[in-house]
């Protein structure tokens, strides 16, 4: 997700250092919301998408091409924690697979279509992972289980497509992002705040 939390803070430090930003979220208040906030930064295109979705995914890279012509870097930061699933044994596997599908697959996607304009431009590709995926907490199995996922996508992938292209990952722990959420959602977050701690991580 682009228009919110960790990934909103990056697509803003790309735009700074110069790049042109194509942004996607399923949400798209808050995808067209960045684009006017961000409008005085550099380049930026707000995408529509649910990236858990090979058709929305290829959908994205076409306009990112349309719009710029190239692609340089690739930053897979989509994420889901579902709290409210509670203990494993009370899990769906629709809930599971829900996880899965945003956090991991959409891994998989993104840099399975990305790759051949990747490496046309010795481009790279970074993964935002987790610390859950090292050091786990109480009901987190489905997000933890993706995060390591993660993990191994990337070290697999920079085997494979290196050195044409570059595939890190970033492991973030717990964050604060009020500050990146969509004016809507702000004040409410910010008003339910007590700690950090209770705040489900973004990326």
């Amino acid at each position: 997700m682009g228009a919110q939390g960790i990934g909103k803070a990056i697509a803003c430090e790309f735009l700074r250092v110069g790049c042109c930003v194509v942004i996607c979220d399923v949400d798209t208040e808050a995808g067209l919301e960045t684009q006017i906030e961000y409008r005085t930064l550099g380049p930026l295109k707000f995408v529509q998408a649910n990236i858990a979705s090979e058709i929305y995914v290829k959908n994205a890279i076409v306009k990112t091409l349309d719009a710029f012509g190239k692609l340089d870097i690739l930053v897979n930061n989509a994420a889901i924690s579902k709290p409210e699933n509670g203990p494993i044994e009370r899990m769906s596997l629709e809930q599971w697979n829900q996880v899965m599908s945003v956090n991991l697959t959409s891994v998989f996607l993104c840099s399975k279509h990305a790759i051949p304009h990747l490496r046309s431009q010795k481009g790279c590709i970074i993964n935002i992972g987790s610390t859950r995926a090292l050091m786990s907490e109480p009901n987190t199995e489905a997000y933890s289980t993706a995060k390591g996922g993660i993990l191994a996508l990337t070290h697999a992938l920079a085997n494979s497509l290196g050195p044409d292209i570059r595939v890190n990952c970033i492991t973030p722990g717990w964050i604060e992002t009020s500050e990146w959420l969509k004016s809507s959602d702000r004040a409410t977050r910010t008003s339910a705040k007590t700690n950090t701690c209770n705040i489900p991580p973004d990326g």
